[in-house]
């Protein structure tokens, strides 16, 4: 694909070359101890966390260097089970939103159900859910964690907001069926899609700073390196030639068609000579395979302190499940010292909602015509489950999605 040429700023900070901070930040995490850890370190993992069923608050389960969180066995027909946390406090009127990582063994055979709940003032008067059942465990089972998000808007006299994750309906018994649980964070919502755009460590576990971000290559993701002030960062280091690396996020949700920016704070040492570019990439259901992406050149300005970055791209209308924020360097010229590149708030948000289409059928290129194209792209999507084809956003696919997409097709474009 081309580079994103017009649709890409680059600004400088209001002081010319200050440090400059991102526009938006994600708003406060609510839960506690989101990663199951063993807070008050008496040995039990876990903390401020409940469980019914046959479900555990556990360590290493699946030995993933991870240091804890909950399991629900699925291993008996007759099982049922969850994980839950109460007494986070809530306001009624105010959109909440739960991110979880969740998942499953190869032979996992039961429904799992995910999502955040809103009870009175004693925690225990349930008064609205925003609930929602996970329909694409058995195709991700045995393939590591997934990332799933819910937000609702809590209900007159909501005093509390409770994340949970719950089973029922086990088809079947046996060994490897069990279905663990992590990295739970509740948040007032907010436009930041990405999980910690500021590289700190929003789990909680001191241990793995930058929680949710990767690397690759000559690139690390750090507490201080360049002493700012700020709790983390990634570093990029151009020190010896021919060095090459990066870092992303994996997981950020995305929709076909819409608009997403991308803004970074980036600052290099006086000697850093490297080809550095920023970009998002999307993805289909597998978050492995590449759609599609737009990416810029970053004109470095060596020994200037923190400069933002901005640019925006369009998820393309095929298959698009997860847009993934890039920072990436290649070409190094090995200067002995003094060569790294800084990163920090890395935030990625919904721009705006673009239609290229003339009307609901018009699914695929040429835009602004109706062909078989267009038709192929509705029964791919359909019987893949994906948005596209979703054309009354009701999360269902069924024959009103499909007598409107005949409706549109059938009407032609203006």
């Amino acid at each position: 694909m081309s580079r994103a040429s017009s649709i890409i700023a680059v600004t400088l900070a209001s002081a010319g070359l200050a440090q400059s901070a991102a526009a938006a930040t994600p708003s406060a995490v609510l839960t506690v101890n989101p990663g199951f850890t063993d807070v008050d370190m008496d040995g039990a993992f876990g903390d401020a966390w409940g469980v019914f069923g046959a479900a555990a608050v556990d360590f290493q389960f699946f030995g993933d260097n991870n240091p804890g969180h909950a399991t629900l066995f699925g291993d008996n027909t007759e099982n049922i089970g969850g994980v839950f946390q109460a007494g986070i406090p809530a306001s009624a009127g105010v959109t909440y939103e739960a991110t979880f990582r969740i998942q499953w063994e190869t032979n996992w055979d039961a429904r799992t159900l995910f999502g955040i709940e809103f009870y009175a003032a004693d925690d225990m008067t349930k008064l609205g859910e925003a609930v929602e059942e996970i329909t694409e465990d058995s195709d991700f089972a045995g393939t590591g964690y997934r990332r799933y998000d819910v937000s609702g808007v809590a209900p007159e006299g909501t005093a509390f907001v409770r994340p949970i994750v719950q089973f029922d309906e086990v088809l079947s018994s046996g060994a490897s069926r069990g279905c663990t649980v992590d990295n739970v964070l509740v948040r007032e919502a907010d436009d930041v899609l990405n999980l910690n755009p500021g590289f700190s460590d929003p789990v909680g576990e001191g241990l793995f700073p930058a929680d949710f971000w990767s690397t690759f290559g000559a690139a690390a993701i750090d507490f201080e390196f360049f002493p700012n002030g700020n709790p983390g960062h990634a570093t990029i280091f151009a020190d010896m030639a021919g060095n090459s690396g990066g870092v992303f996020q994996q997981g950020v949700p995305a929709i076909p068609g819409e608009s997403y920016t991308f803004s970074v704070d980036l600052s290099f040492e006086a000697n850093y000579d490297a080809d550095t570019r920023m970009a998002l990439e999307f993805y289909g259901a597998d978050d492995g395979f590449l759609i599609g992406f737009e990416d810029m050149e970053i004109i470095e300005i060596p020994d200037a302190g923190y400069i933002t970055y901005q640019m925006e791209a369009t998820a393309p209308l095929s298959f698009t499940r997860f847009v993934r924020p890039v920072i990436i360097f290649e070409n190094s010229a090995g200067a002995a010292d003094q060569a790294a590149g800084t990163i920090d708030n890395a935030v990625v948000q919904l721009t705006s909602t673009v239609s290229m289409g003339c009307n609901a059928a018009d699914l695929a290129e040429p835009f602004g015509v109706l062909d078989l194209g267009d038709i192929g792209a509705f029964v791919s999507g359909f019987t893949g489950g994906n948005p596209i084809a979703d054309l009354d956003n009701n999360g269902i696919y069924d024959l009103t999605d499909i007598g409107l997409f005949v409706t549109a097709f059938t009407s032609g474009c203006p």
